[in-house]
């Protein structure tokens, strides 16, 4: 598959791995956990995870080819893997059958003979099939030990004993046979949960160091501004950010970022975008050096990203004393403004700005809006007004914003943020998270 999500080889010549003329994203397709597998491999992942086609589960191994930018991925069906078990297990029942219906004839073969020869050979066929008896239930006494044994737990269980040349020592090498092949498919299949184990542990590492880097300090103590940010990542680790901070006692910057891709990679470039553009505000002299900060940043993010990835920024200084705020737009979101004076939220007017990190040498348009007393500024990324529910139905700016209007403006800004989440959940329901949800919001008091 290439990055595109396109299957470019397979071994399939129909259904939905099959190569076809026309470029077909199997990231876009409706059985969701195919979509998400070929989201993993376009994004370079490495894993192991079960799908079901055309109502068979198979076992689908992936991993990325990086000097080409593709992802291979390998199908085995259950039932091959289970195959030497359930083989095993019917000829051990096919053997046990045939044997019983052998020994019952035996039995009656030799009550007639018995009955025949009456009183002289009576004894002696007594002794006689005691030990015809013992020469055939042994061994069978002797795999039905093996079977509980190995049963129980002890997959090292051999039987060896049995060398009867006949259907009850192919019965006994059957069993060994199993029992090697179950040892190794445990041996694998251990070895691939260790595997998950290992990166699931990593991927909960990654997210305290993201979470981490977030502020989490609102600054409940300012007495110009209230502030609160929250952000739920898609996967583990996510490429959205909000960043606040205050140059000085009368100048406070807001950011809201959104990373191209999901998973690791985005929140490497997330971190490197957060570093550079905070650095860079913290030398700006005054707020009209702000499109300059986003000029500088959007080089130096260029340089070296040979992967292509990009992000969306809005950046904005509001002045604490005048209340004005100066702000510039790299290809986000527009943010909304709630007006005290009409106790309502619009849309702030945006200039239309490129994204950072795709090319150099970009200018980027610094606009200004003065806000009074009581206003609020909502910022969010994608991940709220694109979220879906299971009819593929966005919640588009439209919900958006007539949900912040129906909410008592007056609340905590905690409590306007969840107002927001509950909208969400309620479009959303029950359909699984495709993005990053971020949202941050300012008062002036």
């Amino acid at each position: 598959m290439d990055s595109s999500g396109d299957v470019i080889v397979s071994g399939k010549n129909e259904g939905i791995f099959a190569v076809t003329e026309e470029q077909f994203d199997l990231r876009t397709v409706s059985y969701t956990a195919i979509a998400e597998v070929a989201k993993r491999m376009t994004a370079g992942e490495t894993g192991v995870t079960s799908v079901v086609i055309d109502g068979e589960e198979y076992y689908l191994a992936f991993a990325p080819m990086p000097a080409s930018g593709w992802s291979f991925g390998t199908l085995m069906s259950r039932a091959t893997v289970l195959a030497p078990a359930v083989a095993a297990r019917d000829a051990m029942q096919k053997q046990m059958s045939d044997f019983k219906n052998d020994i019952s004839q035996l039995f009656v073969n030799i009550f007639i003979g018995a009955a025949v020869l009456f009183a002289l050979l009576l004894l002696w066929m007594s002794v006689r099939s005691s030990k015809v008896a013992k020469h055939f239930v042994e061994p069978i006494n002797q795999l039905t030990a093996g079977v509980r044994e190995f049963a129980g737990g002890n997959l090292d269980k051999k039987i060896d004993d049995i060398k009867t040349g006949d259907e009850l020592e192919e019965l006994a090498n059957s069993f060994n046979t199993m029992t090697d092949e179950l040892k190794k498919y445990m041996a694998n299949l251990t070895k691939v949960t260790s595997e998950k184990e290992k990166i699931s542990t990593e991927l909960n590492i990654a997210t305290s160091i993201q979470i981490s880097a977030l502020p989490h300090d609102f600054l409940e103590d300012n007495p110009n501004f209230e502030i609160y940010a929250t952000m739920n990542a898609a996967k583990a680790v996510g490429g959205d950010f909000y960043d606040f901070y205050l140059l000085d006692e009368n100048h406070l910057v807001i950011t809201m970022a959104d990373v191209s891709g999901k998973g690791v990679p985005a929140a490497l470039f997330m971190m490197r975008s957060k570093t550079i553009l905070k650095n860079l505000a913290m030398t700006m002299s005054n707020p009209d050096d702000l499109a300059a900060v986003m000029i500088l940043a959007n080089n130096q993010l260029c340089q070296g990203n040979d992967e292509m990835m990009f992000v969306t920024v809005f950046m904005a200084i509001l002045d604490l004393k005048t209340r004005k705020l100066t702000y510039v737009n790299g290809g986000h979101n527009p943010p909304m403004i709630y007006h005290n004076a009409e106790e309502k939220f619009d849309w702030l007017q945006m200039e239309e700005n490129c994204v950072l990190g795709m090319m150099e040498e970009m200018d980027f348009v610094q606009q200004e809006t003065q806000l009074e007393s009581g206003d609020i500024i909502y910022l969010y990324t994608d991940g709220v007004t694109e979220a879906m529910n299971k009819d593929n139905e966005q919640y588009g700016e439209a919900r958006l914003e007539n949900c912040l209007n129906h909410i008592n403006h007056q609340c905590k800004l905690p409590t306007l943020l969840d107002g927001v989440k509950k909208s969400l959940a309620e479009h959303v329901k029950d359909a699984e998270q495709s993005d990053d949800i971020t949202m941050l919001a300012v008062r002036l008091k």
